[in-house]
Protein backbone atom coordinates (compact mmCIF):
# COMPACT_ATOMS: atom_id res chain seq x y z
CA UNK A 1 0.00 0.00 0.00
CA UNK A 2 2.82 2.39 0.90
CA UNK A 3 4.62 1.58 -2.34
CA UNK A 4 1.46 2.27 -4.32
CA UNK A 5 0.97 5.57 -2.50
CA UNK A 6 4.55 6.63 -3.18
CA UNK A 7 4.19 5.67 -6.83
CA UNK A 8 0.93 7.61 -7.16
CA UNK A 9 2.20 10.75 -5.45
CA UNK A 10 5.58 10.54 -7.12
CA UNK A 11 4.05 10.48 -10.58
CA UNK A 12 1.42 13.14 -9.93
CA UNK A 13 2.37 16.78 -10.56
CA UNK A 14 0.14 18.91 -8.28
CA UNK A 15 1.04 22.29 -9.78
CA UNK A 16 -2.25 23.15 -11.40
CA UNK A 17 -5.01 25.76 -11.39
CA UNK A 18 -6.71 24.31 -8.32
CA UNK A 19 -3.60 24.91 -6.24
CA UNK A 20 -3.48 28.46 -7.64
CA UNK A 21 -7.15 29.02 -6.87
CA UNK A 22 -6.62 28.00 -3.26
CA UNK A 23 -3.72 30.43 -2.84
CA UNK A 24 -5.77 33.26 -4.33
CA UNK A 25 -8.72 32.63 -2.01
CA UNK A 26 -6.46 32.68 1.04
CA UNK A 27 -4.77 35.92 -0.04
CA UNK A 28 -8.09 37.53 -0.89
CA UNK A 29 -9.44 36.96 2.62
CA UNK A 30 -6.51 38.75 4.25
CA UNK A 31 -6.51 41.48 1.60
CA UNK A 32 -10.19 42.29 2.17
CA UNK A 33 -9.60 42.47 5.92
CA UNK A 34 -6.73 44.91 5.49
CA UNK A 35 -8.33 47.12 2.85
CA UNK A 36 -11.82 47.45 4.33
CA UNK A 37 -10.79 48.22 7.91
CA UNK A 38 -8.98 51.13 9.52
CA UNK A 39 -5.36 50.29 10.22
CA UNK A 40 -5.27 51.61 13.81
CA UNK A 41 -8.04 49.38 15.25
CA UNK A 42 -6.58 46.37 13.45
CA UNK A 43 -3.19 46.90 15.06
CA UNK A 44 -4.11 48.47 18.38
CA UNK A 45 -1.35 46.37 20.00
CA UNK A 46 1.06 48.90 18.53
CA UNK A 47 1.68 52.46 19.61
CA UNK A 48 3.57 54.38 16.91
CA UNK A 49 5.18 51.13 15.81
CA UNK A 50 6.30 50.10 19.31
CA UNK A 51 4.75 46.88 20.51
CA UNK A 52 3.16 47.12 23.96
CA UNK A 53 4.37 43.65 24.93
CA UNK A 54 7.62 41.93 24.08
CA UNK A 55 6.21 38.44 24.64
CA UNK A 56 6.14 35.74 21.99
CA UNK A 57 6.57 35.49 18.25
CA UNK A 58 4.94 38.87 17.70
CA UNK A 59 8.45 40.33 17.82
CA UNK A 60 9.30 38.78 14.44
CA UNK A 61 6.10 40.02 12.83
CA UNK A 62 6.49 42.34 9.87
CA UNK A 63 4.42 44.94 11.70
CA UNK A 64 6.88 45.12 14.61
CA UNK A 65 9.81 46.30 12.50
CA UNK A 66 8.55 49.73 11.43
CA UNK A 67 7.68 52.89 13.30
CA UNK A 68 5.06 53.71 10.70
CA UNK A 69 2.41 50.97 10.21
CA UNK A 70 1.71 52.24 6.71
CA UNK A 71 4.96 50.66 5.49
CA UNK A 72 4.24 47.02 6.50
CA UNK A 73 0.58 47.58 5.60
CA UNK A 74 1.52 48.63 2.05
CA UNK A 75 4.04 45.80 1.68
CA UNK A 76 1.35 43.33 2.78
CA UNK A 77 -1.11 44.67 0.21
CA UNK A 78 1.52 44.39 -2.54
CA UNK A 79 2.37 40.79 -1.67
CA UNK A 80 -1.27 39.72 -1.36
CA UNK A 81 -2.23 41.26 -4.71
CA UNK A 82 0.74 39.50 -6.32
CA UNK A 83 -0.40 36.19 -4.84
CA UNK A 84 -3.96 36.69 -6.05
CA UNK A 85 -2.92 37.34 -9.64
CA UNK A 86 -0.68 34.28 -9.38
CA UNK A 87 2.74 35.66 -10.22
CA UNK A 88 5.84 33.60 -9.33
CA UNK A 89 4.49 31.28 -6.61
CA UNK A 90 8.04 30.13 -5.85
CA UNK A 91 8.88 33.64 -4.62
CA UNK A 92 5.53 34.72 -3.21
CA UNK A 93 4.80 31.47 -1.35
CA UNK A 94 7.07 32.23 1.61
CA UNK A 95 6.13 35.92 1.56
CA UNK A 96 2.45 35.00 1.65
CA UNK A 97 2.95 32.86 4.73
CA UNK A 98 4.95 35.60 6.43
CA UNK A 99 2.22 38.18 5.80
CA UNK A 100 -0.44 35.78 7.11
CA UNK A 101 1.67 34.91 10.14
CA UNK A 102 2.44 38.57 10.84
CA UNK A 103 -1.21 39.58 10.68
CA UNK A 104 -2.24 36.71 12.94
CA UNK A 105 0.41 37.59 15.53
CA UNK A 106 0.05 41.38 15.38
CA UNK A 107 -3.61 42.17 14.82
CA UNK A 108 -6.01 42.76 17.68
CA UNK A 109 -8.91 41.68 15.45
CA UNK A 110 -8.52 38.09 14.25
CA UNK A 111 -10.81 35.10 13.83
CA UNK A 112 -10.43 31.42 13.03
CA UNK A 113 -9.99 32.22 9.36
CA UNK A 114 -6.80 34.16 10.07
CA UNK A 115 -5.36 31.23 12.03
CA UNK A 116 -6.34 28.82 9.25
CA UNK A 117 -4.77 31.05 6.59
CA UNK A 118 -1.47 31.16 8.46
CA UNK A 119 -1.46 27.37 8.82
CA UNK A 120 -2.37 26.64 5.20
CA UNK A 121 0.07 29.13 3.71
CA UNK A 122 2.78 27.57 5.88
CA UNK A 123 1.92 24.12 4.56
CA UNK A 124 1.94 25.55 1.03
CA UNK A 125 5.59 26.62 1.29
CA UNK A 126 7.19 23.37 0.03
CA UNK A 127 4.68 23.21 -2.84
CA UNK A 128 5.43 26.81 -3.81
CA UNK A 129 9.21 26.42 -3.51
CA UNK A 130 9.06 23.51 -5.98
CA UNK A 131 6.72 25.39 -8.33
CA UNK A 132 8.70 26.92 -11.21
CA UNK A 133 5.70 28.38 -13.04
CA UNK A 134 5.60 32.07 -13.85
CA UNK A 135 1.86 32.14 -13.09
CA UNK A 136 -0.04 29.72 -10.88
CA UNK A 137 -2.90 29.70 -13.41
CA UNK A 138 -0.78 27.70 -15.84
CA UNK A 139 -1.44 23.95 -15.78
CA UNK A 140 1.73 21.86 -15.68
CA UNK A 141 0.19 18.74 -14.16
CA UNK A 142 0.71 16.78 -17.39
CA UNK A 143 4.41 17.62 -17.47
CA UNK A 144 6.81 15.20 -15.83
CA UNK A 145 8.66 16.48 -12.77
CA UNK A 146 11.14 14.82 -10.45
CA UNK A 147 9.56 12.09 -8.35
CA UNK A 148 10.99 13.57 -5.16
CA UNK A 149 9.50 16.98 -5.98
CA UNK A 150 6.09 15.44 -6.53
CA UNK A 151 6.33 13.43 -3.32
CA UNK A 152 7.19 16.48 -1.25
CA UNK A 153 4.46 18.62 -2.83
CA UNK A 154 1.75 15.97 -2.60
CA UNK A 155 2.71 15.19 1.00
CA UNK A 156 2.27 18.87 1.88
CA UNK A 157 -1.11 18.96 0.15
CA UNK A 158 -2.17 15.85 2.04
CA UNK A 159 -1.28 17.61 5.29
CA UNK A 160 -3.65 20.40 4.23
CA UNK A 161 -6.40 17.83 3.68
CA UNK A 162 -5.66 16.36 7.09
CA UNK A 163 -5.76 19.84 8.63
CA UNK A 164 -9.22 20.47 7.13
CA UNK A 165 -10.41 17.06 8.32
CA UNK A 166 -9.19 17.76 11.88
CA UNK A 167 -10.70 21.25 11.80
CA UNK A 168 -14.19 19.91 11.10
CA UNK A 169 -13.74 17.10 13.64
CA UNK A 170 -12.79 19.63 16.32
CA UNK A 171 -15.60 21.96 15.27
CA UNK A 172 -18.08 19.11 15.79
CA UNK A 173 -16.73 17.53 18.98
CA UNK A 174 -16.05 20.81 20.80
CA UNK A 175 -19.72 21.77 20.49
CA UNK A 176 -20.90 18.57 22.17
CA UNK A 177 -19.70 19.87 25.55
CA UNK A 178 -21.95 22.93 25.27
CA UNK A 179 -25.49 22.30 26.46
CA UNK A 180 -27.04 24.86 24.08
CA UNK A 181 -25.57 23.00 21.10
CA UNK A 182 -26.74 19.64 22.41
CA UNK A 183 -30.29 20.81 23.10
CA UNK A 184 -30.41 22.63 19.78
CA UNK A 185 -31.01 26.20 20.99
CA UNK A 186 -27.61 27.85 20.49
CA UNK A 187 -28.42 29.46 17.14
CA UNK A 188 -31.36 31.28 18.68
CA UNK A 189 -28.99 33.07 21.07
CA UNK A 190 -26.38 33.83 18.41
CA UNK A 191 -28.94 35.09 15.90
CA UNK A 192 -30.33 37.40 18.62
CA UNK A 193 -26.85 38.67 19.59
CA UNK A 194 -26.73 42.49 19.23
CA UNK A 195 -23.22 42.46 17.73
CA UNK A 196 -22.93 39.18 15.81
CA UNK A 197 -26.60 38.46 15.18
CA UNK A 198 -28.88 38.98 12.20
CA UNK A 199 -29.08 42.30 10.42
CA UNK A 200 -32.36 44.17 10.57
CA UNK A 201 -33.39 43.36 7.00
CA UNK A 202 -32.87 39.62 7.52
CA UNK A 203 -34.53 39.25 10.91
CA UNK A 204 -38.14 39.09 9.61
CA UNK A 205 -37.22 36.10 7.42
CA UNK A 206 -35.04 34.07 9.81
CA UNK A 207 -36.38 34.85 13.28
CA UNK A 208 -39.72 33.04 12.72
CA UNK A 209 -37.63 29.90 12.11
CA UNK A 210 -35.24 30.43 15.03
CA UNK A 211 -38.05 30.98 17.57
CA UNK A 212 -39.80 27.83 16.42
CA UNK A 213 -38.60 24.85 18.54
CA UNK A 214 -38.43 22.52 15.55
CA UNK A 215 -36.84 25.15 13.30
CA UNK A 216 -34.03 26.12 15.66
CA UNK A 217 -33.18 22.48 16.46
CA UNK A 218 -33.13 21.67 12.75
CA UNK A 219 -30.74 24.54 12.01
CA UNK A 220 -28.48 23.78 14.96
CA UNK A 221 -28.19 20.04 14.44
CA UNK A 222 -28.09 20.55 10.69
CA UNK A 223 -24.85 22.51 11.19
CA UNK A 224 -23.44 19.73 13.35
CA UNK A 225 -24.39 17.11 10.79
CA UNK A 226 -22.64 19.01 8.01
CA UNK A 227 -19.49 19.36 10.12
CA UNK A 228 -19.30 15.63 10.84
CA UNK A 229 -19.93 14.92 7.14
CA UNK A 230 -17.04 17.18 6.22
CA UNK A 231 -14.84 15.40 8.75
CA UNK A 232 -15.46 11.98 7.18
CA UNK A 233 -15.07 13.53 3.70
CA UNK A 234 -11.36 12.66 3.88
CA UNK A 235 -12.39 9.03 3.52
CA UNK A 236 -15.19 9.58 0.98
CA UNK A 237 -15.14 8.08 -2.49
CA UNK A 238 -14.51 10.27 -5.52
CA UNK A 239 -18.17 10.42 -6.50
CA UNK A 240 -19.12 12.06 -3.18
CA UNK A 241 -16.51 14.81 -3.18
CA UNK A 242 -18.26 17.24 -5.56
CA UNK A 243 -21.46 16.90 -3.50
CA UNK A 244 -19.62 17.48 -0.26
CA UNK A 245 -17.76 20.45 -1.76
CA UNK A 246 -21.00 22.13 -2.83
CA UNK A 247 -22.55 21.36 0.58
CA UNK A 248 -19.56 22.92 2.35
CA UNK A 249 -19.66 26.04 0.18
CA UNK A 250 -23.39 26.52 0.76
CA UNK A 251 -22.93 25.94 4.50
CA UNK A 252 -20.21 28.56 4.82
CA UNK A 253 -22.11 30.92 2.53
CA UNK A 254 -24.98 30.85 5.03
CA UNK A 255 -22.52 31.75 7.78
CA UNK A 256 -21.63 34.84 5.72
CA UNK A 257 -25.31 35.72 5.32
CA UNK A 258 -26.08 35.24 9.01
CA UNK A 259 -22.90 36.50 10.67
CA UNK A 260 -20.93 38.36 7.96
CA UNK A 261 -17.68 36.37 8.27
CA UNK A 262 -16.44 36.88 4.71
CA UNK A 263 -12.71 36.55 5.42
CA UNK A 264 -13.36 33.32 7.30
CA UNK A 265 -15.33 32.02 4.31
CA UNK A 266 -12.46 32.75 1.92
CA UNK A 267 -9.93 31.06 4.23
CA UNK A 268 -12.07 27.95 4.49
CA UNK A 269 -12.73 28.00 0.75
CA UNK A 270 -9.00 28.05 0.14
CA UNK A 271 -8.70 24.86 2.17
CA UNK A 272 -11.80 23.22 0.72
CA UNK A 273 -10.65 23.35 -2.91
CA UNK A 274 -7.59 21.36 -1.85
CA UNK A 275 -9.53 19.09 0.52
CA UNK A 276 -12.40 18.24 -1.82
CA UNK A 277 -11.52 19.81 -5.16
CA UNK A 278 -10.33 17.83 -8.19
CA UNK A 279 -6.66 16.93 -8.11
CA UNK A 280 -6.55 16.83 -11.91
CA UNK A 281 -7.84 20.28 -12.68
CA UNK A 282 -8.04 20.27 -16.46
CA UNK A 283 -10.52 22.89 -17.55
CA UNK A 284 -12.65 24.76 -15.03
CA UNK A 285 -15.59 23.73 -17.18
CA UNK A 286 -14.98 20.16 -16.03
CA UNK A 287 -14.52 21.07 -12.39
CA UNK A 288 -17.23 18.77 -11.09
CA UNK A 289 -16.72 15.84 -13.40
CA UNK A 290 -15.96 12.69 -11.42
CA UNK A 291 -12.98 11.65 -13.52
CA UNK A 292 -11.11 14.75 -12.31
CA UNK A 293 -11.02 13.32 -8.79
CA UNK A 294 -8.68 10.78 -7.29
Amino acid sequence: MVERLIETWGNSNPHNKIFGLSRSFLAMGTLLTLTFNDIQPLFSKFNHGNIETSFGLVNVSLFSFFDNLIIPYSLSILVLVTVIIGYRPRITGILHWYISFSYMMSSAVIDGGDHLTAILTGLFIPVCVLDNRKWHWINTEHKQKKVTHNLVSNSALFMIKLQMCIMYFHAFTSKLSISEWVNGTVLYYWLEHPLFGLSNWMAPFIMPISINPFGVVLMTWGALLIEIMLFVALFASASWRPILLVTAILFHSLIIVFFGLLSFFLAVLGGLVIYLGPIKSGSFNNYFRTENYD
